[in-house]
């Protein structure tokens, strides 16, 4: 895993500045090319965090034998041994143990037929100086980030904002019409970023740049979407654990983020004692105070069926966090992400990173991901049995009114239920402000159609898929988009690599072409998974209700109290873009008692930081 940079331009630039802004994705080793081609130059940078051949040979800008073609690549080639392999039998040679070299001769061999060969996580560049082109491409789902800015004088990229931003000519402004968008999620959707200049190369997706030509021109070429095929629950079983095992290839010791929910639970099961499982223990009063309960209990509980050690790694203390401390995050939270994304989970995900990083771990594997591609989350059966819901409705909102944890989302499920469009009915599932209260709320006009357009070129071509199979095509583009950003640069803050075993684009297609009746029922989410690991744990643990992975903010944001809440958003600008009395209005219910709007306080105190941050 490492950090890339580029640019082609109609003069030479310096990339030194945007490299010191990357470092911490690759601390190990940094390397710079140029190339000139007519009236273009082309600058490649690299930061390398060493995974695999720690040696000085797996460094890069990679070139080969003959200089035709370079590489900068971020990311691993989980088959890059079989791969290797079916190259030495066409004759290739090898001067290194990198999966780089891989990469760029199945290049070579392939050119762009090779991508959906890869079984892996990318993004990479490559120059062809014979052909006078340059590939940007990044991988099918979009696990690793490829920012990039151009105009007719400049294309570049990056791994991050903060290292694209760096070179000369880039601008970056804050696009105001994405604040609706933002507040319909809380992310944004693929390619956006929150800039009117920046945008991120789709998943599955690469571009292609002529040297031939006098002017910066690009062309996006879509090399992958997911489709559906003829499948099994067999199929499922198999690749799940095929990939789990292919993901451990590593130079270094690899480690898994252990939550002792199911998907973690399938990683820890396949593995046992081959690799190191972290468990994070945090506050047990901040999960009281939420309604939840800590999964700590069970992880340790399925470790010692499985025979596997376990680590534990605290990420607070007896006492919940103060409300100074939760501003703090807040902030931080702002530069991270960069783009807009208000996920909390960002916080709890760096600091076990930072934890096991001291530990000696540079590369650990998580479940992320498999609660989109297996339809795992409850929205989903919101989904599917819709009508159910709608017909309980009255008694649901009596029943559970009572239950702190459905409180939260007592509103969002009823603007669901009555929302007849169904891309604003999946957002009132998955954001936390409905279409009217961001209209009475924003300062400037919302930008409704703008959104529904774009959701609407995701779901083109989904007329006779099922509201479930349309979720998942939306997620693939938004709410897993975002996830893999926060693992990405969550981890990568800390130099550490963040693995996704169940997130491949073949577990992907075998998910998208199963049944809806495969992968949920009224009672059970991601069935598929479920049925796995039933196989070794017994059913009280396997279907209990997860608790969720980062702490509960319902003590931090009490402990912050309405002024100073009020004063953070007042002195960080948000009355700029979102009206006042509305603010006032959301703090003062939720300070007297009257409605939990925790989720909507922390997204309107992100959104002040952020907004700060970057006007």
């Amino acid at each position: 895993m490492c950090g890339i940079v580029g640019y082609i331009a109609s003069k030479k630039l310096s990339l030194n500045e945007s490299l010191l802004a990357m470092v911490h994705r690759g601390p190990d080793a940094k390397g710079e090319y140029y190339y000139q081609h007519n009236q273009l130059n082309v600058g490649l940078g690299h930061l390398r965090l060493s995974i695999i051949d720690l040696s000085e040979a797996g460094n890069q800008p990679f070139h080969s034998e003959d200089r035709r073609y370079s590489i900068i690549f971020n990311g691993e080639i989980y088959n890059y041994a079989s791969l290797k392999t079916h190259l030495v039998d066409k004759g290739y040679s090898f001067q290194s143990g990198s999966d780089t070299e891989v990469l760029l001769k199945m290049f070579i061999e392939y050119g762009a037929d090779m991508l959906n060969k890869l079984n892996g996580i990318f993004a990479f560049c490559i120059i062809d100086t014979i052909a006078n082109k340059v590939f940007v491409v990044r991988d099918q789902l979009g696990i690793k980030p490829i920012y990039f800015y151009y105009d007719k004088e400049l294309f570049a990229f990056a791994s991050e904002i903060k290292g694209l931003e760096k070179i000369a000519g880039v601008k970056k402004t804050l696009d105001k019409e994405q604040l609706t968008e933002f507040l319909m999620s809380g992310f944004l959707y693929e390619p956006d970023t929150g800039f009117k200049e920046i945008k991120k190369i789709r998943p599955g997706t690469y571009s292609i740049i002529n040297l031939n030509d006098d002017a910066v021109h690009y062309e996006e070429v879509v090399y992958w979407e997911p489709g559906k095929k003829r499948v099994s629950l067999v199929d499922v079983e198999t690749e799940v654990r095929k990939s789990i095992n292919e993901q451990t290839v590593s130079d270094v010791p690899v480690g898994i983020f252990f939550s002792g929910g199911v998907d973690s639970s399938i990683i820890l099961s396949e593995l046992r004692k081959k690799t190191q499982a972290f468990v994070v223990q945090a506050s047990a009063d901040e999960y009281k105070q939420s309604g939840m309960t800590s999964d700590f209990d069970y992880a340790n509980k399925i470790a010692g069926l499985f025979d596997a050690e376990l680590k534990t790694i605290k990420i607070s203390d007896d006492n919940a966090l103060s409300g100074d401390d939760f501003l703090k995050f807040v902030e931080h939270l702002a530069k991270a992400t960069e783009e807009p994304i208000a996920d909390f989970t960002f916080i709890s995900s760096q600091l076990l990173s930072r934890e096991t990083k001291k530990l000696g771990y540079t590369v650990i594997l998580s479940g992320m991901g498999a609660d989109e591609i297996f339809a795992g989350y409850p929205r989903y059966q919101m989904l599917k049995f819709r009508k159910a819901f709608a017909v309980a409705q009255i008694f649901i909102n009596l029943f559970f009114s009572r239950v702190k944890f459905f409180r939260k989302k007592k509103e969002r499920f009823n603007n669901f239920l009555k929302e007849t469009d169904f891309i604003y009915g999946y957002s009132n599932l998955i954001g936390v402000f409905s279409k009217n209260e961001i209209s009475e709320m924003l300062v400037d006009k919302p930008y409704f159609e703008r959104f529904k357009n774009k959701l609407e070129n995701i779901l083109k071509n989904t007329d006779t898929d099922s509201d479930l199979k349309k979720a998942m095509k939306l997620d693939l583009y938004g709410f897993l988009s975002h996830n893999f950003s926060v693992a990405d640069k969550s981890s990568m803050l800390e130099s550490q690599e963040m693995r996704v075993p169940l997130a491949t684009k073949e577990l992907f297609e075998l998910g998208f072409s199963l049944d809806d009746d495969d992968l949920v029922s009224f009672k059970k989410t991601k069935k598929p998974l479920r049925n796995i690991l039933l196989k070794e744990l017994p059913s009280s643990i396997v279907n209990r209700r997860k608790a969720g992975f980062n702490p509960p903010m319902d003590n931090a944001v009490k402990d912050l109290g309405y002024q100073k809440a009020l004063k953070f958003a007042e002195d960080n600008r948000l009355f700029e873009i979102i009206n006042r009395p509305y603010v006032e209005n959301i703090f003062e219910s939720h300070y007297k008692g009257k409605n939990n709007n925790t989720y909507k306080i922390f997204q309107l105190l992100y959104l002040s930081s952020w907004y700060s941050v970057n006007s």
